[in-house]
């Protein structure tokens, strides 16, 4: 007798930790040591009238979710049982809830272990250059894997920046080892987020722009009389509107 819909599966239960991962709180959780795991999935299941009504779909239920549990397949969650008494079947055992011990179980519940070890090589690389970008890292896990493959060009860039605040130069002047003009063009909205964090506050001029608008230039730009096209500037990452509006000065000689 197959069981109903509203029951929960092993299926469910694999659902509930890959949304944990879509919403990057499992890479989140290992950056910061936050205490995830161990973790309950509470499960939808049968009530006291269905042991007697349904008491084959109960069983099967159980079954399945057996099947799908760590004990059988070496890796995931445990199910967690309560003691239902009825006068006619006795005590049984109905899964209430499943246990995943820890975040390898999880990992292995949904195949991303390797891109969790991704993960922690690219946030130590990363906060090992740059410590203030820890908030960053620990938001934006899923956005370093899909970066993961120029992630290493992006540090080169941030680091190229930070050693020259005011380079005076046009984009295509960078001279930046392994990192060309194309890279930065297809990656500007990802650098002039994570420049806002790692320059300092120092390196960054901000202008009015309209009546509740700003224009946030790193001191890193190169600022030039025809505007902001093709220069090594955040602006550049900004939106044609905002760029007609701001107003562009060559930096003072010093």
């Amino acid at each position: 007798m197959r069981a109903p819909r509203s029951w929960s599966t092993a299926d469910d239960v694999r659902a509930a930790v890959q949304r944990l991962w879509d919403q990057g709180r499992i890479l989140a959780a290992r950056l910061n040591g936050d205490a995830l795991f161990p973790l309950e999935v509470p499960l939808r299941g049968p009530g006291v009238a269905d042991m007697g009504e349904q008491f084959g779909a109960v069983r099967d239920w159980i079954a399945q979710l057996h099947a799908g549990s760590q004990s059988v397949r070496a890796a995931g969650y445990t199910p967690l049982t309560r003691d239902i008494n009825r006068r006619q079947l006795g005590r049984q055992q109905i899964p209430v809830a499943a246990l995943i011990a820890l975040d390898a179980d999880a990992l292995r519940m949904i195949g991303r272990g390797h891109d969790a070890r991704r993960f922690d090589q690219l946030a130590a690389a990363t906060l090992a250059a740059f410590p203030a970008l820890r908030d960053w890292v620990a938001g934006h896990g899923l956005a370093m894997l899909e970066q993961a493959e120029g992630w290493a060009r992006i540090l080169a860039i941030l680091q190229w920046f930070r050693v020259h605040p005011r380079p005076g130069l046009y984009l295509r002047q960078l001279d930046i080892a392994g990192v060309d003009t194309k890279f930065i063009e297809s990656h500007k909205a990802l650098l002039a987020e994570l420049l806002d964090v790692v320059l300092p506050p120092a390196s960054v001029q901000v202008d009015a722009v309209g009546a509740r608008q700003r224009a946030h230039m790193h001191a890193a730009c190169a600022l030039a009389d025809d505007g902001c096209r093709h220069l090594a500037c955040t602006p550049c990452f900004m939106g044609r509107r905002a760029k007609r509006q701001a107003l562009w000065r060559r930096p003072a000689a010093p």
